[in-house]
């Protein structure tokens, strides 16, 4: 009987050698058998898979040269031009304190009456914000005749403006005996201002006195 011999250097296989009549006898006889030991010296061993398990099959298992599986390819989790920290993505920020393109301004806060505004926009008369220490008011629009004017300064009597429904004119002038008075009021008879056109004007309206 022929012994073939399978496995790894230095493995030592026990094959069951049978020794009986060459009459056919079933396995069920009272066929002496020998052990024979055999030791395998031309299977190299495997340094990574699963060892070879027979004749025409190949290793299926993982190959690894450190002795570590690798299981896919490395995951990049940084810009290496950036010291390994990986990119946000992110643009610009306003509040950030740097001025950015697209930004007029950046001071860092989200102060709204400061020069620069939370939106990154240098104040201006006119934008509906205050300027604390520069702009007594701010309406947000240009109209002259309503308690801010466009130039973002309280309206008042003697700016030259009538504030529509609380002045009756204002000439902007401190004259007050000519068609206009001091008071932004439209001379009249009793008003106590003697016009030019009047030989006096006590500011009453008793018609019997002097």
């Amino acid at each position: 009987m022929a012994i073939r011999g399978y496995g790894w250097s230095g493995v030592v296989l026990v094959v069951l050698v049978g020794c009986g009549d060459s009459g056919g006898r079933d396995s069920n006889s009272d066929s002496a058998f020998t052990t024979v030991p055999v030791t395998a010296t031309g299977g190299a061993e495997s340094t990574g898979g699963a060892p070879t398990t027979g004749e025409g099959q190949t290793s299926t298992g993982p190959t690894s040269l450190s002795g570590a599986t690798t299981t896919g390819d490395p995951v990049t989790t940084g810009d290496a031009s950036s010291g390994g920290e990986a990119s946000s993505g992110a643009g610009p920020v306003c509040g950030d304190g740097n001025v950015d393109p697209g930004e007029d301004c950046d001071d860092g806060n989200d102060v709204e009456t400061d020069a620069c505004t939370s939106a990154c926009v240098a104040a201006a008369c006119g934008d509906g914000l205050v300027q604390e220490g520069v702009e007594p008011c701010d309406d947000g629009n240009d109209v002259e005749t309503d308690a801010c004017t466009s130039a973002c300064v309280a309206a008042k009597c003697g700016d030259g403006i009538v504030q529509e429904g609380v002045e009756g004119c204002d000439d902007g002038n401190q004259v007050d005996d000519d068609a206009c008075s001091n008071g932004c009021a439209l001379p009249g008879c009793g008003d106590g201002i003697k016009q030019p056109a009047e030989a006096c004007d006590d500011g009453n309206m008793i018609d019997t006195d002097a």
